[in-house]
């Protein structure tokens, strides 16, 4: 079998397992001498005859909930490769990131995963709402650079083949920008869904002019109706006052 160590990116290569052994020997006691002992900066992978046997990741966090902090601090604006496995199923989810820290933050908000469950699939979204985090472990796979981090990532889908990657080619957003526009609609449309999925109360408008009535499913939906805020139809609700002195907003159960 042949051994290589990969330490900050350099690569060493050794003949024996002996060898190798005697380099992290080496390794601890001069980490543990100049008190920088951080095993956190290397990973080994074992090859023999050029097929890949086993990845030891960059970092481990076994349990995500607690973790939580100490994940955003290490990968703070750092581009790099993760990887999500399903402690039960062990199906797993590779994925990339300009800046880890920002990306692995969403993975770890709820609201933010049943958030972009109503815009479009995700089996891993699914997955960590469906299991919880205390069943998914995260793995940072590498610190990578932005210009090869989607090769990167190819290389880990390629050689690992995750069940929960709905692609098998990588992909990444940063090549494609939402528009402000696109996202502001799709914000406010998941809004008056969520409201009414929790039964908010309907609204009647009704034009004291013409004597006709409109109800909408919501206060959000009566305040784009009317061209102004949820804030002020809430308002002129609650204080029982006329609208643009032409129209009476009556909550309705």
């Amino acid at each position: 079998m042949k051994i290589f160590l990969f330490f900050n990116s350099s690569l060493i290569f050794f003949t024996t397992e002996i060898k190798r052994n005697l380099f992290l020997l080496g390794l601890v006691l001069y980490l543990w001498k100049t008190d920088c002992f951080c095993f956190k900066s290397f990973y080994l992978i074992f090859i023999e005859d050029n097929l890949l046997l086993e990845i030891i990741p960059f970092i481990i966090y076994n349990n995500v909930k607690k973790d939580r902090k100490l994940i955003i601090e290490e990968n703070n604006k750092k581009p790099g490769i993760y990887k999500w496995t399903n402690k039960i199923s062990e199906k797993s989810y590779i994925g990339s990131a300009i800046d880890l820290s920002k990306r692995l933050k969403d993975y770890l908000s709820p609201s933010y995963l049943e958030k972009e469950l109503l815009k479009h699939n995700s089996i891993i979204y699914k997955a960590i709402l469906k299991y919880g985090y205390d069943n998914f472990k995260l793995e940072i796979l590498e610190h990578s650079n932005k210009e090869n981090l989607i090769e990167r990532e190819q290389h880990f889908i390629d050689t690992i083949k995750p069940a929960y990657n709905i692609c098998s080619t990588a992909g990444s957003s940063f090549n494609r920008p939402t528009r402000l526009e696109t996202r502001d609609k799709l914000k406010a449309a998941w809004i008056i869904r969520k409201e009414n999925q929790v039964g908010v109360k309907h609204v009647e408008v009704t034009d004291l002019e013409t004597g006709n009535t409109v109800t909408y499913n919501s206060i959000r939906e009566t305040a784009v109706a009317l061209n102004t805020s949820h804030t002020l139809i809430r308002k002129y609700i609650n204080n029982q006052q006329i609208f643009l002195n032409k129209y009476k907003l009556t909550i309705k159960t």
